[in-house]
């Protein structure tokens, strides 16, 4: 959803859990959502899209999205919106705000106490709606005795040879490797 300034609101459960708090315009029966893809857009669509379209009569278009900033800066500077909201990881939601072009979120005119939140919940330009971890995991049919036991012994493919299964993004997996290398 977009203000009047082309800046987005970025969380979607701000959208859907505070749907009635907030009036989207009559004209705006058609909301596009950017996220993750898979079989959490999966989730997404049964949790949020499918409950909050029975209830408004809007309609939800899905889009993917893989983090990246720059598609957000260039619809605001251009002005041509493609995508009303995006779900975006903590760390895109402070660097748009930021940037001023994620819309900040009037708490109090939603009548929204932080209280109610987990603690860091609640950004300026979003609303956490996930809490999630990463761990690696192996086939033990496919390596047999010990298998790899941090993510040093995850990036060794020496000693653990065959593939490997990774996030498209490269900021957790920067970090991996980070934690690898001590």
């Amino acid at each position: 959803m977009t203000n009047a300034t082309g800046k987005f609101v970025t969380s979607l459960s701000a959208v859907f859990a505070l749907a009635g708090a907030w009036s989207i315009p009559a004209a705006a029966d058609t909301l596009t959502i950017a996220s993750w893809g898979g079989t959490y857009s999966d989730s997404q669509r049964e949790a949020y899209h499918k409950p909050f379209m029975k209830e408004t009569g809007h309609t939800v278009i899905e889009d993917e999205w893989v983090g990246d900033l720059a598609k957000i800066r260039t619809m605001v500077e251009t002005k041509n919106y493609g995508t009303t909201i995006f779900d975006a990881d903590s760390a895109s939601v402070v660097a748009g705000c930021d940037d001023g072009i994620f819309e900040p979120i009037d708490y109090a005119k939603l009548n929204l106490d932080k209280e109610d939140y987990l603690p860091d919940a609640l950004l300026d330009c979003g609303v956490g709606s996930v809490s999630w971890s990463e761990v690696f995991g192996y086939d033990v049919d496919q390596i047999k005795g010990e298998g790899p036991k941090d993510w040093r012994d995850f990036w060794d493919t020496k000693k653990f040879p065959g593939k490997r299964g990774m996030k498209k993004s490269p900021l957790a997996n920067l970090e991996f490797a980070l934690m690898a290398d001590g």
